[in-house]
């Protein structure tokens, strides 16, 4: 048991969710047509359900781009991550 570190209120933060490393409120998950794969945290605002319906328009939009992703998701702090 060597060589553990205590973790800090802010590295409980970062796992439990409430809040991003990039700032932002909301993490979009996407899948590209040629086998890709990318995860960027969303700036969002207002109620828990303001920011899943704007994370929701994000994913719309990268979809809807035809040189962008094929499928998106998203998971927003406001509400613990993974749920």
């Amino acid at each position: 048991m060597k060589n553990l570190k205590k973790l800090s209120r802010n590295d409980l933060k970062e796992i439990n969710g409430g809040r991003l490393p990039g700032g932002g409120s909301c993490r979009i998950s996407v899948q590209y047509a040629g086998g890709g794969y990318g995860v960027f945290d969303t700036p969002t605002t207002g109620s828990c359900s303001n920011q899943q319906t704007q994370a929701n328009k994000q994913c719309l939009n990268l979809i809807g781009n035809p040189n962008s992703g094929t499928r998106c998701s998203y998971d927003c702090g406001c509400d613990g991550y993974g749920h």
